[in-house]
């Protein structure tokens, strides 16, 4: 795909997978801070830069050093994770001002792994391979934000809908005779 400077748009995997109990079991006893299970991300979408082989990557836990990394789980094409290992920080830093960047994902800024939106922070593991998450976007953020303005073109309608356009008021019951 390219984009309207006709340049190669670079796109995020987002390769999907569930983790399985017996793992998502073995990450809780591993990390006493993790004892809340709905804390730990059990639906995972690979964040890494499209790739055809190799491993899918997602974070599960985040640790609570950050100078520590995360968790982060591993599957291959087709298949659950079956591996999580901790994975120290990229600290690779980039300029966010293509249309082949992004401000990150959702989960990287709710949980402040990025700077201030000119100064982007990767936030994948160190020595990932593929570009760094400021290099390419993410597909699923234009479905959130096509979401985003399906959510207000409802609340619109909504409130259209529960009051009469001006100048309308109440409309006569009976048409007015010809006399």
């Amino acid at each position: 795909m390219t984009d309207r400077t006709n340049r190669e748009e670079r796109r995020m995997c987002g390769a999907r997978a569930v983790m399985p109990l017996g793992l998502v079991s073995l990450v809780l006893d591993a990390t006493p801070a993790a004892r809340d299970p709905e804390a730990l991300e059990t639906v995972l979408r690979c964040p890494l830069e499209a790739h055809a082989t190799g491993w899918h990557y997602d974070v599960v836990w985040q640790l609570d050093d950050p100078d520590s990394g995360d968790m982060w789980a591993l599957w291959a094409e087709g298949d659950t994770p079956e591996l999580v290992v901790i994975q120290p920080d990229c600290s690779a830093r980039g300029r966010a001002s293509g249309p082949n960047t992004v401000p990150g994902d959702a989960r990287s800024a709710a949980h402040g792994r990025k700077s201030a939106a000119q100064n982007e922070v990767c936030s994948l593991f160190a020595l990932h391979p593929g570009g760094h998450s400021f290099e390419f976007t993410d597909p699923h953020d234009e479905d959130l934000r096509l979401a985003a303005a399906c959510h207000e073109l409802r609340a619109v309608i909504a409130r259209q809908s529960q009051s009469p356009p001006d100048g309308l008021g109440e409309r006569p019951s009976r048409r007015p005779s010809d006399d």
